[in-house]
């Protein structure tokens, strides 16, 4: 829960993302599954602290009240979504995006061609695999496994893993991958 509003995450994932925003300056953050709102009200909240961009997309309003953010009711697959996704991309300076919908590997492997130089891109219910996830996640950080690196085509698209902030998101079961150098 934060503020009101629902949020389907690991109870520590409010203490990983300050630092996250302070170091990389992003100016467009873009998140896909806003589910309940709890963690879209959070990053809507940073994104006043730290001067960059907000919008949320979910094909299903579960919002329990208004939100204050830009909250847009659109399919991230297809259609006037994917559009405007796309366009947020391509037209932010450096972009984050953030992927917890209904096919995390879906919407990884659709957006992860249009990253460009700088941007990142991330997934939650993420472990690198089925066998660490077990081992180490399931019971201690989170119970969901929905993608693993070999589902997420990231080499293929020129994404490595954040060196200085994978570590620290995994620990949330979140993926943080960049796009350096092409």
């Amino acid at each position: 829960m934060y503020k009101d509003f629902p949020a389907q995450q690991n109870n520590t994932i409010f203490d990983y993302f300050p630092d996250f925003f302070t170091e990389k300056a992003f100016d467009t953050v873009i998140e896909i599954g806003t589910s309940e709102g709890g963690f879209s009200l959070y990053i809507y909240e940073l994104s006043l602290e730290h001067g960059f961009s907000f919008c949320t997309y979910d094909i299903h309003n579960k919002l329990p009240k208004d939100p204050p953010f830009d909250f847009r009711q659109k399919s991230a697959w297809d259609g006037d979504g994917m559009n405007e996704i796309i366009e947020g991309i391509k037209t932010g300076n450096k972009t984050l995006l953030l992927v917890d919908g209904g096919d995390k590997i879906k919407e990884f492997n659709l957006y992860a061609p249009y990253l460009k130089d700088g941007d990142y891109i991330m997934t939650h219910d993420y472990a690198t695999d089925r066998r660490f996830h077990e081992k180490y996640m399931r019971e201690n950080i989170w119970e969901w496994c929905e993608n693993i690196d070999e589902d997420l085509q990231y080499s293929e698209n020129g994404l490595t893993k954040c060196p200085d902030f994978s570590g620290e998101f995994l620990a949330v079961a979140w993926s943080c991958f960049t796009r350096v150098g092409l």
